[in-house]
């Protein structure tokens, strides 16, 4: 390509090649400099430069990719993963040895597509990541777009503050994958794939699939940002929320090596932590880590767990530790204990989970939790010690009696201390079922005036005593007696 091509580079699909500016790709020769004018060649709407495909380009200091550029080479990603790749990795093209000390900046709206970036001096295969520097790629823009990469080596693959970024199809083996924070707007993180790629696991099955740090972390201030269908195997922590808001993980999985049971001490696949707000997670998967999920959130944030699968967690399943946490759906099996909870100020809902070969308990409440509901779930093949209960450790609310009764919005079993007699109960609505089973002796009385009476049967008094109860429901308009016991 002549340098007339490059006076007037100002169009959009606008190529260049890294070579027309001097780079050698021999991968001794230090091309930053050639690369970054190449770069720099073009104009303000942008374009795209080349990385050829029999290139080994080393890069020693930092690259910044202009706002509308496309970084663009000829590598795709792996089809087969372990020994085969690991002992090919030096010899591959289209590929850059990105120093430790160096970073790719990205401006607004620039991207990086097919190529393969790993850390100068690394050989293959890797033992472990305790030699991993450096991070590969740092947003300095907004609107960022990565697709088809294969990095490594790294301690950290990409760090992203801003907004609208775009990551899709991204390998890596580092210490730490993919992480968003200060993103006021949605970024898209999608089919990523974070595993030792640079081990040969024929030689190294413990500590070649063991990464310290943290696959996908998204924090303080991240809003909104979407996991769809992405992996992270072997890694400290899968996922890690913290400090966010409302994000979404959608058929997201975690994986560990297993040998008979877990084997990286403290694995975590889901970690919700933090003032993170109404986070979502559908249709995802952990395995073979020590807790499947953990949720210690602050008091008031809720995290939404719909059809989660996990087997083999070598101390649980869910743990909430704090936080409410809403369960719907999904299987837990191969577990000590399903679901862990011992925050007493913690609201849990539980409903259609399948339990399955569970040694301890389903759920385990090692302190008397009044806040935990459990619907139509199945218990599977669970043989509880005592022939009895489950032993949840679950209690019914206590509520005082008062003149109108006023219940928590949550829960469907409440315990009435106290004798004060009552005709009105708060907090119905449309199909809300309540018992009251009584401490003491009282009179509950029946109405029809107003939407907080109850019509009792026969429109006659109930007089409490001791363990008896009262069920009504609510048909939108006011209470009606269901069942009593005496």
């Amino acid at each position: 390509m002549s340098s007339k091509a490059f006076q007037n580079a100002d169009k959009l699909n606008d190529i260049v090649d890294v070579k027309a500016f001097g780079a050698v790709g021999d991968g001794v020769t230090d091309d930053t400099a050639k690369i970054q004018a190449a770069i720099d060649s073009l104009g303000t709407a942008g374009g795209c430069v080349v990385i050829a495909n029999e290139g080994k380009y080393l890069v020693g200091s930092s690259l910044t990719i202009k706002s509308k550029v496309q970084l663009k080479g000829n590598w795709k990603n792996p089809d087969t993963v372990g020994a085969p790749n690991a002992q090919t990795f030096s010899t591959a093209g289209s590929c850059i040895r990105l120093a430790s000390s160096a970073t790719i900046n990205m401006q607004q709206a620039s991207s990086i597509e097919n190529l393969l970036i790993y850390r100068n001096g690394m050989t293959f295969p890797v033992e472990s990541g305790t030699g991993y520097a450096g991070t590969a790629i740092t947003a300095v823009g907004s609107s960022v777009a990565l697709r088809n990469l294969l990095v490594m080596g790294f301690d950290k693959l990409f760090y992203g503050p801003g907004q609208r970024h775009v990551i899709d199809r991204v390998y890596g083996d580092n210490n730490n994958g993919i992480e968003i924070t200060s993103s006021p707007d949605i970024c898209y993180i999608s089919n990523c794939h974070m595993w030792p790629f640079a081990s040969d696991t024929t030689i190294y099955p413990s500590t070649g699939t063991s990464r310290s740090g943290i696959a996908y972390y998204s924090h303080d201030t991240a809003d909104w940002v979407k996991f769809t269908n992405c992996f992270s195997y072997g890694y400290k922590t899968g996922f890690k929320i913290y400090n966010a808001n409302s994000n979404t993980l959608i058929g997201c999985s975690t994986d560990q090596n297993f040998n008979g049971t877990a084997t990286h001490t403290d694995s975590i696949g889901f970690d919700i932590s933090g003032n993170a707000n109404d986070t979502k997670l559908i249709g995802c998967q952990s395995a073979a880590c020590w807790y499947g999920i953990v949720v210690n959130t602050i008091a008031s944030q809720n995290t939404f767990i719909d059809s989660f699968s996990t087997w083999y967690p070598k101390v649980a399943g869910v743990y909430v530790k704090q936080g409410n946490a809403t369960i719907s759906g999904g299987i837990i099996r191969n577990v000590n204990t399903g679901i862990t909870t011992d925050n007493t100020s913690s609201v849990i809902h539980v409903a259609n989970v399948k339990f399955n070969d569970i040694t301890t308990r389903p759920i385990y409440t090692p302190v008397a939790n009044k806040t935990i509901f459990v619907t139509a779930c199945d218990f599977g093949n669970f043989y509880s010690p005592t022939g009895g209960a489950l032993e949840f450790n679950a209690v019914a609310q206590t509520v005082a009696s008062l003149d109108p009764l006023n219940i928590p919005y949550t829960g469907n079993i409440f315990r009435v201390s106290g004798t004060t007699s009552f005709g009105s109960l708060m907090w119905g609505w449309m199909g809300r079922e309540v018992t009251l089973i009584f401490n003491g002796s009282l009179t509950v009385f029946s109405g029809t005036s107003a939407p907080q009476n109850m019509r009792l049967s026969g429109g006659s008094n109930f007089s409490a005593s001791a363990n008896s109860s009262l069920t009504l429901k609510h048909d939108g308009v006011q209470w009606y007696e269901i069942g009593r016991s005496a």
